[in-house]
């Protein structure tokens, strides 16, 4: 397995890259590598980079990159507005959602939403260690928690919103798959779903869809991450994209001296 890591300094033939004493800990107590080893990097625009263990500058590695291994590619415009759970449900949510390829969270703060605290640098680091794991080349963007009333406000009126209404009273989402195309938003609700009010509200924007995902009351988390992956069949880039060659990625071209 060869260790892949998000940074934030542009991959270019040369740079040199100290790492951070935590993923120093990680190359040395878990992965166990040593000088010379290959290291992945991607930066959300240059694409992906093999680089190789240097020197050790106590505490921290250093890493030089040598080439290009995959052009940068953007994930397809799928953003997720979501009422929070409790921790562990919404660790989930934004691990898998982002393992999905959704480039956008929105926290939306309900009536019924339990969490109103929203710990944005632990969901940005859960994004983080999810799209390293899951080879994509970019984060996803996660923005600060919004009212409903004033998310769709704010939510531009030439993009469809897909509200996964439990109540059952939405179209069968396959009907309304091939209608629409990108960019996108999904919308679902809290533990114990939307009020009545706020279902009457979100009905009175034009563009929000309300779908069902069939005759099954899903939780939150289940219900996101299956419409993401119809969308994703449907229009996004599992039509197009399969995984690259892992030859290709384990044996790029030589190491300069």
């Amino acid at each position: 397995m060869i260790i892949r890591f998000y940074t934030e300094v542009t991959l270019a033939p040369k740079t040199i890259i100290e790492l951070s004493a935590k993923q120093t800990h990680y190359i040395d107590a878990v992965m166990r590598r040593n000088k010379s080893d290959k290291i992945l990097f991607f930066n959300g625009k240059d694409g992906e980079w093999v680089g190789y263990l240097e020197t050790t500058c106590s505490p921290s590695w250093t890493v030089r990159i040598n080439s290009m291994i995959r052009s940068q590619l953007l994930e397809p415009d799928i953003a997720l507005a979501f009422a929070p759970v409790k921790k562990a449900r919404t660790d989930f949510i934004i691990e898998k959602a982002t393992e999905l390829g959704v480039s956008k969270f929105m926290p939306i703060i309900t009536q019924r939403t339990m969490s109103n605290r929203v710990n944005l640098i632990r969901m940005r680091s859960t994004a983080q260690k999810a799209a390293e794991q899951s080879e994509r080349l970019t984060l996803p963007i996660i923005f600060s928690p919004i009212t409903l009333i004033n998310f769709l406000q704010q939510w531009p009126d030439t993009k469809p919103i897909f509200f996964l209404n439990e109540a059952g009273s939405g179209n069968p989402i396959f009907n309304e798959l091939f209608n629409h195309k990108l960019p996108i938003g999904i919308l679902t609700g809290p533990e114990g779903g939307f009020s009545q009010s706020e279902i009457s509200t979100l009905r009175s924007f034009p563009f929000v869809k309300p779908i069902t995902l069939g005759p099954r009351v899903l939780k939150s988390e289940t219900a996101a991450l299956s419409a993401i992956a119809c969308f994703q069949a449907a229009l996004g880039d599992w039509r197009t994209r399969t995984r690259m060659n892992i030859a290709k990625r384990t044996n790029p071209q030589n190491k300069e001296n």
